[in-house]
């Protein structure tokens, strides 16, 4: 095996991965005690939809929310290396919802919340005030 197959299997990955470490901080921001349950979310509808997609034929938008749909089941297939318009846009979503999740986290601070003022309750469970109350 080439080591171009390799790599390029290697940068193959990158798109999806960047997307998952973009959902974590996005929830961090919203919802602090829904990371694990949102990252492995989808990761786990990812892998169930690539399952299901070699069982019967799935529609287009289904395939899409799937982060391995994006991928080249390399070395088996040649990976793609030339970045096209989906992977430039995972690529930017990623990013750009770790941005906004710093934001919201930055705004309700690191303890999960609103800072409290003097004789102010707040829950404890971010921006989703009375959700388990």
């Amino acid at each position: 095996m080439a080591i171009t197959t390799l790599l390029g299997a290697g940068f193959d990955i990158v798109p999806p991965a960047v997307l998952l470490l973009g959902v974590g901080p996005l929830t961090l921001g919203i919802w602090q005690r829904a990371v694990s349950i949102a990252v492995y979310g989808v990761l786990a509808w990812s892998f169930l939809v690539d399952l299901i997609r070699g069982i019967i034929g799935l529609n287009h938008w289904v395939l899409d929310g799937s982060v391995f749909h994006h991928m080249a089941m390399a070395p088996a297939v040649a990976p793609a290396v030339a970045p096209n318009r989906t992977t430039n846009g995972i690529l930017a979503v990623g990013p750009a919802m770790a941005t906004i999740g710093g934001v919201l986290l930055s705004r309700t601070g690191p303890a999960g919340g609103l800072t409290a003022t003097a004789g102010t309750r707040y829950h404890d469970s971010g921006l989703i005030e009375g959700l388990w109350t």
